[in-house]
C-alpha cells in the first residue's frame, strides 16, 4: 500500500509540474508571439523561459537553432529582465554574426552585440591596450617576422614566405 501511495504523489506532483511549465510556456507565447514568422515548438519555448545567465544551444542542421536565439533574445527584452546592450550574442563566423544581428534587430528593433569569439577578444585587449600590467598589441611584419626565425630555410619554403 505504501508502494502505491507514493506512486500516486509521484504522479501528482508529476502533473502539477507540467501544468506550472504549459502555463510558463503558454505565458511566453503571449509575450513573443511567432518568432521570425514561426511559432515555436514545445521545446524552443522551454530554452527560450530558461532562467539561465548563459546558455548554449546545440541542435542539428535547419532545427531553428538561430531562431530560437532569437526568441530568447526577444523574450528577455519584452520581459524587462535585460536591456540590449547587456546581451551579448557570440558565433564563430563573421558571416553568422552579422546574420544574428541583422535577424535579432529586424524581430525587435533593438541592435544587439553579435561578434565572433576573436572579435570579442581582440576588442577586449584594445579596450585596456596601454594600461599598466595589460597585455598590449603589436604589428607583426609576417613576412620579416618568418625569414628572422628560419634564416637557413630552403628555397621552396624561402618562395612560400615571399608570395
Amino acid at each position: 500500500m505504501k508502494f502505491f501511495r507514493k506512486l500516486r504523489q509521484d504522479r501528482a506532483i508529476r502533473r502539477e509540474r507540467e501544468a506550472a511549465i504549459r502555463a510558463k510556456l503558454l505565458d511566453a507565447y503571449k509575450t513573443i508571439g511567432d518568432v521570425e514568422g514561426w511559432k515555436l515548438d514545445a521545446q524552443q519555448m522551454e530554452c527560450i523561459t530558461k532562467e539561465a545567465r548563459s546558455h548554449l544551444v546545440i541542435a542539428g542542421a535547419g532545427t531553428g537553432k538561430t531562431t530560437t536565439i532569437v526568441g530568447k533574445i526577444k523574450y528577455m527584452l519584452r520581459k524587462g529582465t535585460l536591456r540590449p546592450e547587456n546581451i551579448l550574442v557570440l558565433s564563430f563566423t563573421n558571416a553568422s554574426a552579422k546574420e544574428m544581428r541583422e535577424r535579432i534587430a529586424k524581430e525587435t528593433d533593438e541592435r544587439i552585440e553579435a561578434s565572433t569569439f576573436h572579435k570579442l577578444g581582440l576588442n577586449i585587449i584594445k579596450s585596456v591596450h596601454g594600461r599598466a600590467g595589460m597585455p598590449g598589441i603589436s604589428e607583426i611584419d609576417m613576412e620579416e617576422f618568418i625569414k628572422a626565425r628560419i634564416p637557413e630555410a630552403d628555397e621552396g619554403t624561402r618562395k612560400l614566405v615571399e608570395t
